[in-house]
């Protein structure tokens, strides 16, 4: 028997329904909506496969493979068509699967081809097509000194997409007591992360290089969910040229964030209602 894949949104008391799967989706109010996707057949109750997300106001994903750049591209030009959306992003901010043993061993995401396969996927999603002049672009690294060199150095990411490092942010992961994680000395696992975070050319004839000294900032931060790093929104709006109106593309995203375009095979994942306490007082 076939399935029926259909999707339900509610806002203010309204419902809408389309019985088709959708891989791209808008919100286009100052509300958030509710979001159903339920597969079914003839003979079962759709609510008994129903999965419920909360999509932020002004909100939208791109749901697939962030190693299918063609995909991304047709649906992104479908929304920016429909909703009147720029094409290009004030900030876009990437956070890759690297290669990680520890996550390996958990089995927390795919491990897609090792290294070279992923700095090769990279470079085909063509970031630089999507910078608007002096975009700010952050990409995070794990404590592995070659991740850096993929990214800052010789034929590297930035390089690439004419990107030049301006700032450094070492995201210390804490307990709720507010004491590192681990040991900072300890040779195999260190209790932080970096993201990296560089400016696009003011103009096409510009070649971007990096700073001789990037400021450098510290986030400590409670991590909740493996390598989901903390919201930075509100740290990010400051650098932007209008912070009340600007174009953000998150890549290999597992959250939605407001006002921000989010592209990844898990976008939905953390906007799921099972995530999320039903009242202040649950746990």
């Amino acid at each position: 028997m076939g399935h029926v894949m259909f999707l339900v949104w509610k806002l203010s008391g309204s419902t809408h329904t389309c019985h088709r799967f959708i891989a791209c989706f808008y919100n286009p109010e100052s509300l958030s909506l509710g979001l159903t996707v339920a597969r079914s057949t003839a003979e079962q109750d759709p609510a008994s496969c129903a999965y419920h997300f909360t999509v932020p106001p002004r909100s939208g994903f791109i749901l697939g493979d962030c190693d299918h750049p063609d995909s991304f591209r047709s649906f992104f030009r479908d929304l920016t068509d429909e909703h009147d959306l720029p094409r290009h992003f004030d900030l876009v901010l990437l956070d890759p699967p690297w290669p990680n043993r520890s996550a390996k061993r958990k089995g927390v995401y795919e491990q897609i081809g090792g290294m070279p396969y992923l700095k090769k996927m990279l470079l085909r999603m063509d970031i630089d097509n999507y910078l608007e002049h002096n975009a700010l672009v952050g990409i995070w690294i794990t404590n592995k000194p070659a991740l850096r060199e993929h990214v800052l150095g010789k034929k590297g990411l930035f390089e690439a997409w004419n990107v030049g490092l301006i700032e450094e942010w070492i995201w210390i992961k804490t307990t709720t007591k507010g004491e590192p994680m681990f040991d900072i000395d300890d040779s195999m696992r260190k209790p932080y992360e970096v993201l990296l975070l560089g400016r696009a050319a003011p103009n096409t004839w510009t070649t971007m290089t990096h700073a001789l000294n990037p400021r450098k900032r510290v986030i400590a931060a409670v991590p909740d969910m493996h390598s989901r790093k903390p919201s930075l929104k509100d740290l990010m709006e400051p650098y932007m040229p209008d912070p009340t109106n600007y174009s953000a593309l998150e890549v290999f995203a597992r959250t939605l964030t407001a006002g921000w375009m989010s592209w990844g095979n898990e976008v939905l994942k953390y906007n799921s209602d099972i995530y999320w306490a039903k009242d202040i007082n649950e746990h």
